[in-house]
């Protein structure tokens, strides 16, 4: 289709830009130049920056939390039960270690009171109250065989805040300084039981303690010690039969 000049009426050229006969410039292929310029120019260079910062930056890191969020959920679904139970029981352990702690200071450590026959001591709260001790002879039941037996009679109170399990086999004794430890019998010795009892605060028991040793023994300590404080007790008696014995000679 022809075109002509708004101004003169002169027949175009399709591409011509200016009228060749006035000069007057022709509007409709300028803005159609513009337009071209535009195409040609595409994107800002703003635009074209942030279009490539956010490809190497921001898309990185959502690929990264992705990957992360996936290693974590399959991580926690491959833990070993067994190593989920080790840490329990290590968490266990330390609170069991910090209550051990805050218990052992109400205590001052190592310390030894000691006494002998119709003395009382006390540790970490408990009395302990050596009424009597003498030479008894058992038969054993199983072997038939007898035996000597050195029994110590206490009278235990617990005055401490807490129940304590008392039982004779907290008790050592050191025999003529070598060290032994109790027997356990069923036999009641002057209608009195084996000591071992769970002691309530304020609660008072009586029970005895009971060691295999021969006949001419001289020395024996009977200690208790508390496992916890190391605190302990120790009565010291003698074998006046060993004595009478050797004033004899």
């Amino acid at each position: 289709m022809a075109k002509f000049c708004s101004n003169c009426g002169k027949k175009l050229n399709e591409n011509a830009d200016i009228c060749l006969k006035c000069g007057v410039f022709i509007k409709e292929n300028e803005e159609n130049k513009k337009v071209d310029n535009k195409k040609k120019n595409g994107l800002p260079a703003w635009a074209v920056v942030l279009i490539i910062l956010g490809c190497l930056v921001i898309f990185p890191i959502i690929i990264l939390i992705v990957l992360f969020s996936i290693f974590v959920s399959i991580t926690d679904s491959k833990v070993p039960s067994e190593f989920k139970e080790f840490e329990n029981y290590m968490e266990d352990f330390e609170r069991v270690e910090d209550d051990i702690k805050k218990y052992t200071e109400k205590y001052d450590s190592n310390i030894t009171e000691e006494g002998e026959l119709s003395d009382t001591l006390e540790v970490d709260g408990i009395k302990f109250t050596l009424n009597k001790f003498d030479n008894y002879s058992y038969t054993d039941n199983e072997s038939g065989e007898e035996k000597n037996y050195l029994v110590f009679f206490l009278d235990v109170e617990n005055t401490s805040d807490e129940d304590r399990l008392i039982s004779s086999f907290n008790f050592k004794g050191a025999l003529d300084g070598e060290e032994i430890v109790p027997k356990f019998l069923f036999e009641k010795f002057d209608d009195i039981s084996l000591l071992n009892a769970n002691v309530k605060s304020g609660e008072k028991v009586s029970g005895y303690v009971a060691f295999e040793v021969e006949d001419d023994w001289e020395s024996f300590e009977l200690r208790y010690k508390r496992i916890i404080t190391n605190n302990s007790i120790v009565f010291r008696v003698y074998n006046a039969t060993s004595e009478e014995k050797e004033e004899s000679v």
